[in-house]
């Protein structure tokens, strides 16, 4: 096994670093910015208060859900009493998505999964939060990877 003078890879990295940064003429930016949307928590403040209270989110499947869930799956099975569903954590709003603001059309947003319409709501919240908001990055080559 070969000895690896810790130090000196220390500085090594160090220096890489330091030469790359200096020489660098790129002008990428990182966005620090936090956002949450979890059940009984649509933004960090409710979600800190729902862990300090010890709140428990496991609840019933909501009723205007379930009603969904019974049609579609009426139309699939035709035995919609035989279905029992488990509690879970419930997201509110899982079907509300302003697809004009993300410039998708409707089709387009009622084909797209719903983790991924989720994941550009909540995309566009920590980069709010970062205080680039609005107009900021209007014209900008920034993109969401």
């Amino acid at each position: 096994m070969k000895n690896i003078d810790l130090q000196q890879l220390i500085n090594e990295i160090s220096d890489n670093n330091i030469t790359e940064i200096e020489t660098s003429e790129t002008h990428d930016i990182a966005i620090i910015g936090i956002t949450v949307k979890l059940p009984y928590a649509e933004d960090l403040n409710q979600f800190w208060e729902n862990l300090k209270t010890g709140k428990d989110c496991i609840t019933e499947l909501p009723t205007d859900r379930k009603s969904e869930a019974d049609k579609y799956l009426n139309h699939i099975l035709k035995k919609v009493s035989a279905i029992k569903y488990k509690k879970g954590s419930y997201i509110d709003g899982i079907d509300e998505f302003d697809y004009g603001y993300f410039n998708i059309s409707p089709r387009e947003a009622s084909l797209m999964d719903p983790n991924q319409r989720m994941f550009l709501e909540i995309a566009l919240s920590a980069v709010e939060d970062a205080g680039y908001g609005g107009e900021k990055l209007k014209g900008s080559k920034t993109g969401v990877y």
